[in-house]
């Protein structure tokens, strides 16, 4: 580390004064900083790529994908879908669902297991109320009664590559 021109440079990474203060744990510090600014955001997306670098060289075989990496796909009015990690060999496909309030979907059968946490929000089955920490399994030939959420949900689901979800 070497201080240059009220720039301190990490391994080729070149850090404000402000930036640094941004890193600071100080609780005084801490407590000026504004962590959802335009400048922390642009600060953590750089630290975390330097850190993803390092960590792919000595872990190529991991995966990571970030909060702010990964393309949203638009799959119905009010649903949008994230692909986190697709299996071809197992046939398995990781991905989150971000269902808007008010959505709601007929009934649907399950041509493969479906395994599904909720992140955030409340989605419903039929009689079946899910909410933010709630797990589900519908296995397999099972079907869901219509599938609807008031507030909107933020959901991770694990299914087979052919299970067709419109929710």
């Amino acid at each position: 580390m070497t201080k240059n021109d009220s720039k301190i440079i990490i391994q080729d990474v070149v850090l404000s004064e402000d930036e640094l203060m941004l890193l600071s744990t100080e609780p005084a510090v801490m407590d000026e900083i504004d962590v959802n600014s335009k400048q922390m955001k642009s600060l953590r997306s750089r630290v975390m790529s330097q850190v993803d670098e390092q960590l792919s060289a000595d872990t190529s075989d991991l995966l990571t994908v970030r909060a702010d990496n990964g393309d949203w796909q638009q799959i119905g009015e009010s649903i949008r879908k994230k692909i986190l990690y697709v299996d071809k060999q197992k046939g398995v496909v990781s991905y989150l669902l971000r269902v808007d309030p008010g959505a709601e979907d007929a009934s649907h059968l399950h041509s493969s297991d479906e395994y599904c946490l909720v992140l955030e929000g409340d989605i419903s089955f039929g009689d079946i109320h899910l909410y933010a920490g709630d797990f589900h399994l519908a296995p397999k030939g099972s079907r869901h009664d219509r599938a609807y959420t008031e507030h909107g949900a933020l959901l991770y689901i694990q299914t087979g590559i052919q299970q067709q979800m419109s929710l």
